[in-house]
């Protein structure tokens, strides 16, 4: 039973710090956020992290310009301040495996 209550506990501490994470990040706001010559502002535009704690979603400025280039149109400056350009560092998939308990964290043995 404590064994549950201890696992359930941990997970709603995980969620509330990822939730917690992301209005944090979703608050920052990047040198170049705001839009250049031609560029039209999406604000709040969502993606999905992989986190320590969980996935977070954070809202973003989008700003995009039609003028430039297939491939260099769009830009998320708050993603080039957090170090997330690149496809493979977007969005993980899953949520990262268990890590091992600490020995600080180990359960003693109830006698009995």
């Amino acid at each position: 039973m404590f064994r549950g209550l201890e696992e359930g506990l941990r997970k709603a501490l995980l969620l509330d710090g990822a939730r917690l994470m992301a209005e944090l990040i979703s608050q920052i706001k990047a040198p170049d956020d705001h839009p250049r010559p031609r560029e039209k502002c999406h604000p709040g535009r969502k993606l999905v992290i992989q986190s320590l704690p969980g996935p977070l979603t954070i809202s973003r400025s989008y700003y995009f310009d039609r003028s430039k280039n297939r491939g260099l149109r769009g830009r998320c400056p708050l993603d080039q301040q957090l170090g997330l350009l690149g496809a493979s560092l977007r969005v993980l998939p899953g949520p990262p495996a268990e890590p091992p308990p600490s020995p600080a964290m180990a359960r003693p043995a109830i006698a009995g």
